[in-house]
């Protein structure tokens, strides 16, 4: 009994081995299908991948389906049209006085895709319904991200010394954010959003620390269909002084994001 489950275990091993292939992808990365792929899979089969190459590891006769699969998802990435309404509700109260006679604007909500390489993504349509309430629409293609978000600048001081020894203050403005990225997969008539939170807050214990929070989600919603992805809330109060200027300025905004997505090919 105990040579005939070993025979059966080698050979197991040896049908795992031989039905072990490569997957050449045409249009996407590996990273991007397999989420897509590994929930269809069953217990005895593998798959795994990096850039464009797919590996997959599972019963001989299996691999057609597996491979007709994989060719449904690896096309070119479809274009969409993505509309955002933010509804929000802010109280701001500013005293002080600048030497320019201006003061700060409010922090805004914004959307386009990530500052990287200067790719921003074009605004097509906006439109502003009231006071803090608007809807814009933009070009966006499906598997890349989307950035919705509010927030400002806020000075980030230091000291440190000159080459004599005298105390130096440096301050540096960083960006406090309060968003989303949004990521668009298309499966038939439904799309998917991943959704990557980024809560940024000044350390009001730690003067001059942002704390920042990440998390992660995903929703699926019919095209053509509104879904609330979150809110965003920026409440803070700011103080800054220097030669000709003192400004003191209290923000309390809460803004709630609703997403709705169309393919436009």
């Amino acid at each position: 009994m105990k040579a005939l489950a070993l025979l059966l275990t080698l050979f197991w091993t040896v049908t795992v081995q031989a039905s072990l292939s490569s997957i050449e992808l045409s249009y996407n990365s590996a990273e991007d299908l397999l989420p897509a792929i590994q929930p269809l899979l069953q217990d005895n089969e593998r798959i795994s991948g990096h850039g464009n190459l797919l590996l997959l590891n599972a019963p001989e006769q299996r691999h057609a389906e597996i491979l007709a699969l994989i060719r449904q998802l690896d096309r070119p990435a479809r274009r969409l049209r993505i509309s955002v309404i933010n509804d929000s509700n802010q109280m701001q109260s500013s005293s002080g006085y600048r030497i320019d006679g201006s003061t700060d604007s409010n922090p805004q909500v914004i959307i386009g895709q990530p500052r990287q390489n200067t790719n921003e993504a074009r605004i097509i349509r906006r439109q502003t319904l009231g006071s803090g309430t608007g809807t814009r629409q933009i070009l966006a293609s499906e598997g890349r991200p989307v950035l919705i978000h509010s927030g400002q600048s806020v000075p980030l001081t230091s000291i440190s010394t000159d080459q004599y020894g005298r105390p130096q203050i440096n301050t540096e403005y960083r960006d406090a954010l309060q968003g989303f990225y949004a990521t668009v997969r298309l499966h038939g008539s439904t799309a998917s959003i991943d959704i990557e939170t980024r809560q940024d807050s000044v350390n009001q214990g730690r003067p001059g620390t942002i704390d920042m929070q990440r998390s992660n989600t995903r929703v699926s919603v019919p095209l053509g269909q509104w879904v609330t992805i979150g809110n965003l809330d920026d409440s803070g109060r700011d103080r800054e002084s220097d030669i000709g200027r003192r400004i003191s300025t209290r923000n309390q905004q809460n803004t709630s994001i609703r997403l709705m997505v169309e393919a436009l090919d």
